[in-house]
């Protein structure tokens, strides 16, 4: 980035950034300190003309996320200025999995998402590729070739106009917590669904049953092709769980709540729709949704006629808020195992897509749970 990019995000005292750039007079020549690389390897190229840019980085910004949320898309209209050409397409990569970036990577890979608040960018996920047996070390997966081919299928339609990509996409998200015996009043999907499914028989009467909530995620998709959920590359636990969670908070120390995610079970999949259920004690609510919110998710969610890693793409990792809206004031908490409640989010009425923004930066996003008593 030139001194005017970093200076915009507040950096480049920090950066030590040397303005020396291709604009000066003294031509470009050894700089050292941090904007080197744009004076050095970037910058020359401003004297071509080029088509689009593809990106793939993020890694070492991962200490910072809150940083890169402002200097990546200055990067953008920065490379943009430089080739004097504001609307150049610029693609990126949505970062791959590591194993030793100890819970850092959910949070610049939402960071690099403010990127495609920029007019003509786009990106594809690669979080399924992820790769902890490389001999570069799993910071360099060595599946680059599946990278390439989606980022040429992005290409083809964003940057060439040629084609549209096929990418699984959000349409409907429903959440609804329930006992065992009343679940089957929820306005869910089909009974016969979910037969055989012993978690959530009616007529369980165990202690277990009777102090926990039960909760039922159903999720559409915009187009009717079969959901599938699978293993993702190098993984170790695979889909031995649905690659949804519930994140939410114990209340039974008011004072020091505690929080905890709940791992969710596959109901079942379909064309068009998957659900997934869990159990968690009663004193727990739910305040979130999580998709593949890890450094290295395990399972993935596709939509293809061929799913998987290495011919398909995967649903981005998506991160939803759940925000209470108790509209008659406080409640008795204890009764919630024997009433239902539920959360919707249509994707008709939000600007969330494929291009997913973190719903915690787009409040109008946040999906409202609604309890009633």
């Amino acid at each position: 980035m030139t001194d005017d990019g970093l200076r915009s995000c507040n950096r480049s005292h920090e950066f030590n950034y040397h303005p020396k750039s291709v604009h000066s007079k003294h031509g470009l020549g050894p700089i050292v300190g941090h904007g080197q690389l744009f004076a050095n390897v970037i910058a020359p190229f401003t004297r071509m003309t080029l088509r689009a840019f593809l990106w793939y980085q993020g890694e070492s910004n991962s200490h910072d996320p809150k940083a890169y949320e402002c200097l990546f898309p200055e990067m953008i209209r920065n490379w943009r200025q430089a080739w004097g050409d504001n609307a150049i397409p610029f693609g990126f990569v949505h970062l791959s999995s590591d194993v030793n970036l100890e819970g850092l990577l959910p949070s610049i890979r939402r960071a690099q998402l403010a990127g495609v608040d920029v007019p003509n960018v786009f990106t594809v996920p690669s979080f399924d590729l992820g790769d902890p047996k490389s001999d570069s070390g799993p910071i360099h997966p060595r599946f680059k070739k599946q990278i390439g081919q989606r980022l040429a299928r992005a290409a083809w339609q964003h940057v060439y106009r040629r084609a549209t990509l096929e990418t699984p996409q959000l349409q409907h998200v429903s959440i609804g917590a329930t006992s065992a015996e009343s679940l089957w009043s929820m306005p869910v999907k089909s009974a016969a669904i979910y037969e055989g499914e012993s978690i959530l028989a009616p007529d369980d009467k165990s202690t277990s049953a009777q102090s926990e909530r039960t909760w039922v995620i159903n999720i559409t998709m915009q187009n009717a092709q079969k959901v599938s959920i699978v293993d993702t590359k190098g993984c170790w636990d695979c889909c031995a769980h649905a690659p949804l969670e519930l994140v939410g908070v114990f209340h039974d120390n008011p004072s020091h709540p505690t929080i905890a995610r709940a791992g969710l079970q596959l109901l079942g999949a379909g064309n068009g729709w998957l659900a997934a259920v869990g159990r968690m004690p009663l004193e727990w609510s739910a305040s979130g949704l999580v998709y593949a919110w890890e450094d290295f998710p395990q399972c993935a969610i596709y939509q293809d006629v061929m799913p998987g890693p290495d011919s398909s793409i995967p649903l981005m990792p998506f991160e939803f808020k759940i925000a209470t809206e108790d509209a008659e004031g406080d409640h008795n908490r204890e009764s919630a195992g024997e009433s239902a409640a539920e959360v919707h989010w249509d994707s008709s009425k939000s600007s969330l897509t494929q291009r997913l923004r973190p719903v915690d930066r787009t409040p109008s996003d946040v999906v409202v749970l609604s309890e009633s008593w």
